[in-house]
């Protein structure tokens, strides 16, 4: 659901996607601005959606979908080979994941370790990842599929 006062939804091309354009013909264009509007993805392809609103599309508020067929049959992954660990899963969305520690130095040598990274980077990371997430939310409310 969202405010159809502040936003509306239209399906557009990838081109008019990408520009955020809504100065063609608009007969090309499909809109929903009830704010409890929703969209049947029936039939398998990329599809994509903007508000039309004050600038918003051109502030990120878009929205492209690929709808995948239902008889597409996925294979699975082959499995682990006998004696391996499988991999770990990936970290959370906007935490950075640990590097992997560097290999030993050859036999004799000394090495001085390295200086941790900067606080501003793994604070960058943070923020970036709640910018996101926040983004996400924000476009999944106006577009309320």
């Amino acid at each position: 659901m969202y405010s159809n006062e502040i936003h509306t939804v239209a399906q557009v091309s990838k081109n008019d996607f990408v520009a955020c354009n809504l100065q063609g013909n608009s007969s090309q264009f499909k809109f929903w601005n009830s704010g409890n509007d929703v969209v049947t993805l029936d039939k398998p392809g990329k599809m994509w959606f903007i508000c039309t609103k004050h600038n918003h599309c051109r502030k990120g508020m878009k929205l492209a979908i690929d709808v995948v067929d239902r008889t597409v049959v996925v294979a699975p992954s082959p499995a682990p080979l006998p004696g391996t660990a499988p991999p770990p899963p990936p970290p959370p969305f906007g935490w950075p994941s640990t590097p992997a520690p560097p290999p030993p130095p050859p036999f004799g040598w000394r090495s001085t370790p390295a200086p941790p990274p900067p606080r501003s980077v793994a604070v960058r990371n943070a923020v970036g990842g709640a910018v996101a997430a926040a983004a996400a939310a924000v476009v999944a409310a106006a577009l309320a599929f």
